[in-house]
């Protein structure tokens, strides 16, 4: 009876296996050995496939190579060398890998640990980040010169150049057009990239740049540099001060559309001057008594008096003779006229024994009284001829 039982297991196993053959299936869910592998190299039931048949694990001699980027094989370790398959589908065994080297399965770049069949500078991802092989391992950023930068990093020798994985995973690529790059220290620039290159380009004139400190200069850009032209005459500064066109703020007055410093004297007023702290716009008067130039020479003393200039000690002209009258003074020099009187105009010639005074050519003379032989010398009368005498 059990050997009928055996034949029959036998025979359905034989029938099975025509059957599978006839169909084109290359293998079924059962667990006996023997049945052909899946076209994708696999077997169910934990089954491994060997020599193209699915097999038990521990029927199954090691093929000599290390895990391939697929699976690990489930055969025992062996010194032969790796084979050259790509990776297969199929589920992995219990078995520790062999000892042989990575085989030359397809390089996949993706995951932490898929970069083992690929090349240095492979790019790679890990999750949604962009990255690049790198001793088998797949690291974010790039390799640039088997130097590792990571995502965004600037190029050490050029800041418009950044290090962007998803574009190119073993070089710099260059900055958006714009992009802030390294200052010039000109604020009359704009430092920005410009097709991978930082370009310093000039503001436009006028545009306001670093202030001097100076309240009397304009602070502006002219040619890319920042210029400090002087501001017009006038122009306000400090609290009380007005700019002198010179780039000097000066503390005085703008009186009808003309600057002067304090001090400086109104010109059509010597007792007036210039005093920002009494007035910024206009005249302020000179203490009284202040020492001033009314510009006439025929006053000698000319003092300040409610902001007019008062002259005092005037020239007194008198006349120069008995036939002179008393001239005037000339305000432009201070000097006196001397006008003559008439010819014929009375006057005293001084003598006593002279009469008929009268004026000819500016010379006061008078008839001689005295009786000959005597004339009139000084004021009496004298005898020129050695005789006896002048009658009374």
């Amino acid at each position: 009876m059990i050997g009928i039982r055996r034949v029959l297991r036998i025979v359905l196993l034989a029938s099975a296996l025509s059957l599978v053959a006839g169909c084109g299936v290359k293998s079924v869910d059962v667990k006996q050995e023997g049945f052909p592998c899946n076209p994708d190299g696999s077997c169910k039931n934990g089954l491994v496939c060997y020599q193209d048949k699915c097999m038990l694990p521990a029927h199954v001699p090691g093929d000599g190579g290390t895990t391939d980027a697929g699976v690990t094989d489930a055969g025992m370790p062996d010194a032969g060398p790796t084979d050259a398959g790509t990776p297969d589908a199929g589920p992995t065994d219990a078995g520790p890998t062999d000892a042989g080297t990575p085989d030359a399965g397809t390089c996949v770049a993706t995951g932490s640990n898929a970069c083992a069949p690929c090349d240095n500078g492979t790019g790679c991802s890990i999750g949604s980040l962009a990255g690049v092989c790198r001793g088998g391992l797949c690291s974010p950023g790039c390799l640039v010169g088997d130097v590792l930068y990571a995502t965004g990093a600037h190029s050490p020798t050029n800041d418009c150049q950044i290090c962007d994985p998803t574009v190119s995973p073993t070089s710099f690529i260059d900055e958006s057009d714009g992009t802030a790059c390294t200052s010039d220290n000109d604020d009359c620039t704009t430092d920005a990239c410009s097709a991978g290159v930082c370009k310093h380009v000039a503001l436009t004139d006028g545009t306001p740049c670093t202030d001097d400190g100076n309240p009397c200069t304009d602070d502006t850009c002219g040619s890319g540099v920042c210029t400090h032209p002087d501001l017009p005459s006038g122009t306000t500064c400090a609290s009380t001060g007005r700019c002198d066109g010179n780039g000097v703020c000066s503390i005085g007055c703008d009186i009808g559309s003309v600057h002067y410093n304090a001090g400086d004297p109104n010109p059509q007023n010597a007792c007036q001057q210039c005093e920002p702290s009494t007035s910024t716009n206009g005249w302020s008067n000179d203490p009284a008594g202040t020492a001033c130039d009314d510009g006439n020479a025929c006053t000698r003393t000319d003092i300040c008096q409610n902001g007019i200039c008062s002259g005092g000690n005037p020239v007194v002209c008198t006349a120069a003779g008995a036939c002179y009258d008393a001239g005037t003074c000339d305000p432009t020099t201070g000097n006196c006229s001397n006008p003559m009187k008439p010819n014929g105009s009375s006057c005293n010639d001084g003598h006593s024994c002279t009469s008929n005074d009268t004026c000819t050519n500016g010379v006061c003379a008078g008839t001689d009284t005295c009786a000959s032989p005597c004339i009139c010398y000084g004021n009496v009368c004298k005898d020129i001829s050695g005789g006896l005498g002048c009658p009374n």
